[in-house]
């Protein structure tokens, strides 16, 4: 993500590009989730494992190969750790305090510090322009057998803009959250529009898989003190930080920016200690069950699983906790406008039907949590376009539901 060896990384797609048949390819280059499209100049010989289609990797695919991980973020660094996923060589990008020498992990936490402990040879570009954020101080066990020194823009959120549909998926959700509501919050302009939608509330948390600028607004603004979360009382906790350069030095100053691992960041059984963790994400399509498509449409693999059944689950486990699914009652596939609510899906199930909870159109809002198969069918269908509905009333009635 925003801790991506960047300057590493060219390097070594410079190095094998250059270096003829008698260069030793790796054989495989994980990248997890990538926020640039450096990898995309690795030969094509190389294997590039990545988590999804999410940051840069759509694109990225759009011109090589990927091989997708479709994993949950929360074991991501368990898989390093019990060597289900080998590794021989890590790159890491580091930032240095300047005032104690200290290194930290930059913008982003994750999965690095457990394949470094595996790894037999750890390389870092330590960057002047990385932020050094409280959690991310770089274990004293962590060996580094090679370091270089750059100084290096970090990758930059661009702005999101949302549209009329949007704003108004994003005013009902608004009217779900309650003051007090410790907050996940996705990417993109309908997680810009969810937020937005919340600047009339109060003592607000932050425990997120990222945080971005319409986030830390709530910051700003004092809409979220992180005060009512049952833990980590005044800071709001994170996997990675994404924004622009005075973002990365503004996170840095203020201290009320914590970096954690994913087990913490993502865990089901850190989310379950939050109270009212309240988790707003978005999806490709849902079903007329609940079960949740965030991957792919066809064969055109563009989302991920990523955090979001971590997410989920975390707000059932949480006390007064609730996960909201918001998405738009119709998406362009194609060049062509198709229902979000579906009688099958066209990608994987990321969440099962047994997950679902509240899902928000710019139609209305569908409770799914203890409700029947009929009851979760005609609600969803309720909250369809006006267009689809028919069609979709007659797939639940083929399927036996009564709708």
């Amino acid at each position: 993500m925003t801790a991506e060896p960047r300057a590493l990384l060219r390097s070594l797609c410079a190095f094998l590009a250059g270096g003829g048949a008698r260069t030793r390819m790796p054989a495989s280059v994980f990248l997890g989730t990538p926020f640039s499209d450096v990898c995309r100049a690795l030969p094509s010989a190389v294997e590039l494992q990545v988590f999804g289609g999410m940051g840069a990797a759509g694109a990225i695919g759009c011109v090589r190969p990927l091989a997708v991980l479709p994993v949950h973020y929360s074991v991501s660094a368990q898989l390093f750790a019990t060597k289900v996923l080998p590794v021989d060589v890590v790159l890491l990008s580091l930032g240095c305090h300047p005032a104690s020498d200290q290194l930290y992990l930059g913008a982003s936490h994750g999965h690095a510090l457990a394949a470094a402990r595996q790894a037999r040879v750890v390389i870092a570009e330590v960057n002047r322009c990385a932020p050094c954020l409280p959690g991310g101080e770089l274990p004293s066990d962590i060996r580094i057998d090679v370091m270089v020194e750059i100084d290096e823009p970090l990758q930059e959120c661009g702005s999101f803009g949302a549209d009329g549909v949007e704003q108004q998926i994003a005013a009902d959700v608004a009217s779900r959250v309650p003051d007090g509501a410790t907050l996940q919050v996705g990417i993109g302009s309908l997680a810009g529009a969810l937020l937005q939608g919340l600047g009339s509330h109060r003592r607000l948390g932050v425990h997120s898989g990222l945080i971005t600028q319409p986030l830390w607004e709530l910051v700003r603004s004092g809409v979220v003190d992180n005060a009512h979360k049952g833990r980590d009382q005044g800071v709001s906790v994170c996997s990675a930080v994404f924004g622009d350069a005075a973002l990365y030095a503004e996170w840095a100053a203020s201290g009320a920016v914590h970096l954690a691992p994913p087990e913490v960041t993502h865990g089901v059984a850190s989310l379950g200690g939050l109270q009212r963790f309240t988790a707003l994400n978005s999806a490709l399509e849902v079903d007329l069950l609940g079960q949740v498509n965030s991957e792919s449409v066809g064969s055109r693999y563009i989302g991920g699983v990523g955090g979001l059944n971590d997410f989920v689950r975390g707000a059932a486990a949480s006390p007064g906790g609730q996960s909201i699914v918001a998405l738009p009652s119709r998406r362009v596939a194609r060049g062509v406008h198709a229902s979000s609510i579906v009688a099958d899906l066209s990608g994987p199930a990321s969440i099962p039907a047994s997950d679902a909870d509240l899902f928000v159109t710019e139609h209305g809002v569908a409770s799914l949590r203890g409700a029947s198969r009929d009851q979760r069918a005609a609600g969803l269908i309720a909250i369809a376009h006006p267009e689809d509905r028919e069609a979709l009333r007659a797939a639940a009635r083929a399927r036996g539901l009564s709708v």
